[in-house]
């Protein structure tokens, strides 16, 4: 066999191998992809209103029939009973901690939205992914965070969370117990205190 030939002989088996390599790699990717897909169907399929373009991470039924479902964007809570089943959605950027009960195996949302302070339970399996997936999303959706003084003391937090549906930036500030004459001079030192995480970390202003 010539120098030729033997050249050829190993470009060709260095084919196979990448195309075999190739093969087994599709249907993995295939199978990845159908497998997100069944889950979003599933959740559809309960009747989770998902939002557009959201991919469902998870879904967990309860022992008493109430559902849950994490998504890219968010996390939706289902009710006990069907039909009628009643949804909640909170968005990841809304959630503040996330606590999981051993023992009773319940998972608790705390978080603040626009009516305030907001704390929500729901039980679940022992086995669901739900607990540790809802860490990971909100801490991803955490840009910068810093305590508010006032006199010395520590009375208010602010937090930037991006929101990840939209990619905006939400600023959130949790106001301690003051009274109403402290109550304007936290708040400028609260805007005061934004302004600096704004230039530190790059926020634009919106």
């Amino acid at each position: 066999m010539t120098l030729a030939d033997t050249r050829q002989a190993a470009a060709a088996a260095a084919s196979a191998t990448f195309h075999t390599a190739w093969a087994r790699v599709r249907p993995r990717a295939a199978a990845m992809r159908l497998a997100r897909w069944s889950r979003t169907a599933q959740a559809k399929t309960a009747g989770v209103p998902i939002g557009p373009g959201e991919r469902v991470l998870t879904l967990d039924l309860g022992p008493a029939g109430a559902l849950a479902a994490a998504t890219t964007a968010a996390v939706y809570f289902g009710g006990e009973r069907e039909p009628g089943r009643t949804w909640w959605r909170v968005g990841w950027e809304e959630v503040t901690s996330v606590g999981w009960d051993n023992r009773r195996s319940v998972l608790t949302f705390t978080g603040a939205g626009p009516g305030g302070m907001w704390r929500r339970e729901v039980a679940l399996d022992g086995r669901s992914r739900l607990a540790e997936l809802a860490r990971e999303r909100v801490s991803a959706t955490l840009l910068a965070s810093a305590v508010v003084r006032q006199s010395g003391r520590a009375c208010a937090v602010v937090m930037a969370r991006r929101q990840p549906a939209s990619g905006k930036v939400i600023w959130v500030t949790f106001l301690r117990h003051a009274s109403d004459a402290e109550e304007q001079a936290i708040r400028a030192n609260a805007a005061a205190v934004i302004a600096d995480l704004r230039a530190q970390n790059g926020i634009p202003a919106e």
